[in-house]
């Protein structure tokens, strides 16, 4: 048998699966810890199941859509643009609703340095600028730091360089190199840095999810004991289960690359 968990904004959905057979299925609330909400909906089907014949279990979720539409749940990015003296008409986080920029707001910041579509250097990277930047990122704390530099993708060594230095003054915050997240074009790439950093936090709680499953397995497992064959399959769903959960942080939060 397999089980399906589709998680919303809302609502939870569950069904359990013996081929092409629904053996159960239900609707429960999202929760805001939204691990209880999962625990109640498989509490629910496998009401009169053993755990142990469960050979798999996937789950799919619009908690990070709903994150974004919803404002909720996402954590402040400060924006490092270093395009200088370029890329002053179009700040970061330029046109974004109102209520989003609030949201995501760990302050826009502009320095020199990058480089033109060639390689050449566009302007180097001024100490002083970078040190008054790096005193401002420790005043101001913010959840993660977005290093994006004109045609990084093709270049990216300044952004490396950059990311490891903001790294090291600020090792409670996430550093993000834009060049991982887009192509070329500076305002898509840094845009789609700025969310997916603002989402990194939230999507820590995928770890739970599985550690959850992990102990959906232990059950299993506890409730097979007098059958060893149980034990195999239990142990799988168990850690498998537990693999998803990491699988889920850094892969479905990954914003797509251009």
């Amino acid at each position: 048998m397999r089980i399906g968990l589709d998680v919303g904004g809302t609502h939870t959905d569950a069904v359990l699966m013996d081929g092409q057979r629904v053996v159960a299925h239900t609707k429960a609330i999202t929760t805001a810890d939204v691990g209880s909400g999962i625990e109640t909906a498989l509490a629910t089907i496998l009401s009169g199941v053993s755990p142990a014949d469960v050979e798999l279990l996937t789950i799919g979720t619009t908690q990070f859509t709903n994150a974004v539409v919803e404002r909720k749940h996402l954590s402040t990015v400060a924006a490092v643009r270093v395009c200088l003296p370029a890329g002053r008409g179009l700040l970061p986080r330029a046109d974004w609703p109102e209520d989003l920029v609030r949201a995501t707001d760990g302050g826009n910041y502009l320095i020199h340095g990058g480089h033109l579509y060639d390689g050449r250097e566009l302007a180097p990277v001024n100490e002083a600028e970078l040190d008054e930047l790096l005193r401002t990122l420790a005043s101001t704390k913010p959840s993660a730091v977005v290093i994006s530099c004109a045609f990084s993708p093709s270049q990216p060594g300044l952004e490396q360089r950059l990311a490891a230095q903001i790294a090291k003054a600020l090792p409670a915050s996430r550093v993000i190199a834009s060049h991982t997240m887009g192509g070329l074009g500076l305002i898509e790439r840094e845009n789609a840095s700025i969310l997916n950093a603002a989402l990194l936090n939230f999507a820590d709680g995928a770890v739970y999810w599985g550690w959850l499953g992990f102990l959906v397995g232990c059950v299993g497992i506890a409730g097979g004991l007098r059958e060893l064959s149980a034990l195999g399959p239990a142990a799988a769903i168990a850690f498998l289960t537990v693999l998803y959960g990491y699988f889920a942080k850094w892969m479905i939060m990954a914003v797509v690359d251009t």
